[in-house]
């Protein structure tokens, strides 16, 4: 069998599993595809059933695989339910950092593969969905064979290269109302049909707008969009700025319409004790608290009822503001640590450059179950939203 064949065995496989799998099963099967189709005698020395971490969302009873070459611990397979990916996802990225191990596999509704990049430190992944015949599935069967397996080959595949040094301007004079119709339709096509969507194109209109640019260039881009339908408002001179043309209807009923939708969606999102990074962020920010200080929104993961997050050493340098979410009261509770206040020392440190917090999410003191550090000392006020 081809490795494409042995990966729609394994799509054929999962597609067959439920939604409420009982402890071990999504393990065992795992352990027979790793057997079967990848090659590992799972029973042997290259291959390491281990407890998985009773954060990760298949109960205590769960089991974890080390991929061993030369006796040595290689890459680490975990497993999380879909609905919990990314508190798994989190947890999962900080055994990697504490077990020194720089290649991972997270398998939950997709197949996830992790990567660390030593130049941005921090994992790259790509995501292998699991479905028939796709290419970088036959890609993961291939890598993960026990006789083909080549950490660097993986590594060179999932760690994102920086970009060759490119002609911006070039690049800027193809972004084209067609182009991004284009580029719309396909992010469409799986959820519409060609109907639906000549509807909406007759419904939506795509521009491409110019923005601060100088006057030959502007001049030059001017008449790409022209010839391409488009509308741009850029200033001629920047002593004298010209009067703003008033948009046609459509495209201010269009940006009204999307703003409300944007706006039900986060008030939606509040009213649920649901807030975004950034919205918290911005909540601290417009009480002018740690105006230019390093931020750190914990992640709250309601079924362990504790916060958690991993803190790059460097925060400790200038003031840190530290949020944590209350869903239950719908308020953020912001700290301010003052800058060099505490020290790496103080702190379990995760590599060279991060260290872990950790706090029980009704702990008046908040106080950090690793470090034994009260944070409470720092409490600046409750923000309600």
């Amino acid at each position: 069998m081809t490795d494409q064949e042995f990966f729609n065995v394994i799509v054929g496989i999962y597609s067959k599993l439920g939604n409420n799998v009982g402890d071990g099963v999504v393990q065992n099967i795992w352990e027979s595809i790793f057997n079967k189709i990848l090659g590992y005698n799972t029973n042997g020395e290259d291959f390491v059933k281990t407890i998985a971490p009773n954060h990760m969302s298949y109960g205590s009873n769960s089991i974890d695989f080390l991929l061993m070459h030369n006796k040595m611990a290689t890459c680490r397979i975990s497993f999380c339910k879909p609905e919990d990916f990314k508190i798994a996802q989190n947890y999962f990225l900080q055994v990697l950092l504490e077990s020194q191990l720089t290649l991972g596999v997270l398998i939950g509704k997709s197949i996830y593969v992790y990567c660390y990049n030593n130049d941005k430190k921090a994992f790259d992944f790509k995501e292998i969905e699991i479905t028939q015949s796709n290419p970088i599935g036959t890609w993961w069967v291939s890598a993960f064979k026990k006789n083909t397996f080549d950490h660097q080959q993986i590594a060179d595949y999932i760690i994102v290269k920086p970009k060759p040094n490119v002609d911006l301007s070039k690049v800027i004079a193809d972004i084209t109302p067609e182009l991004l119709y284009e580029i719309l339709r396909v992010h469409l096509s799986k959820t519409i049909d060609l109907h639906q969507w000549e509807q909406i194109s007759k419904t939506v209109k795509i521009s491409v707008l110019a923005n601060k640019v100088g006057t030959s260039d502007w001049l030059t881009r001017m008449d790409t969009m022209q010839n391409n339908n488009a509308v741009a408002t850029v200033p001629i001179n920047p002593m004298r700025q010209p009067m703003q043309p008033r948009p046609p209807i459509d495209r201010v009923s269009s940006a009204i319409v999307s703003n409300t939708i944007q706006q039900h969606k986060t008030q939606s999102q509040l009213d649920n004790g649901i807030i975004q990074r950034q919205t918290a962020v911005r909540l601290v920010l417009n009480e002018k608290i740690g105006h230019g200080a390093n931020i750190s929104f914990l992640l709250e993961n309601k079924s362990l009822n504790k916060y958690f997050a991993t803190v790059p050493m460097d925060y400790l340098k200038q003031d840190w503001v530290l949020i944590f979410n209350d869903s239950v009261k719908r308020q953020i509770n912001v700290f301010l640590v003052p800058a060099k206040a505490l020290n790496k020392k103080q702190f379990m440190s995760v590599d060279k450059l991060h260290f872990n917090i950790q706090v029980r999410c009704k702990d008046m003191a908040f106080q950090d179950e690793y470090n034994k550090l009260r944070f409470d000392r720092y409490f600046v006020k409750a923000i309600y939203y």
